[in-house]
């Protein structure tokens, strides 16, 4: 892992933008990356693509 990528959010905007194309294409997302799922799991705003 590189450290200088650590702390900005890069995870994050990944994953969410993965949510965005899904949604454009009317698709379901299945996570299966620890961090994807921790992050929509149990969200009201994630319910739609899971």
């Amino acid at each position: 892992m590189n450290k200088k990528y650590e702390g900005k959010g890069i995870a994050r905007k990944l994953v969410l933008k993965v949510i965005e194309a899904a949604r454009a294409q009317g698709v379901r997302i299945r996570p299966l990356c620890i961090y994807a799922k921790k992050l929509m799991t149990g969200k009201e705003e994630f319910k739609d693509v899971m």
